[in-house]
């Protein structure tokens, strides 16, 4: 516990700054990309607006961000 008091900055994990793409066949389609992906691109800027449907697949805490963004920037009621 002592130590965990010396800690002066956030404990970063690098590699959790990439997607895995879904290991099922079409997943190399321009349309299908990772949630790290989506997000990033969003981030940046490049993302301006999504299709009426997105498909999110997975149910952790990066996925609830991607269906928000997808709803912020597009038509997706629910």
């Amino acid at each position: 516990m002592d130590q965990m008091k010396k800690i002066t900055m956030p404990y970063l994990w690098p590699w959790c700054q990439s997607g895995r793409p879904l290991p099922v066949e079409g997943a190399e389609a321009p349309n299908c990309v990772t949630a790290m992906a989506f997000l990033k691109a969003f981030n940046d800027g490049r993302l301006q607006h999504v299709g009426k449907r997105v498909v999110v697949i997975g149910g952790g805490d990066t996925s609830i961000d991607v269906a928000t963004v997808a709803r912020r920037l597009g038509h997706i009621t629910r």
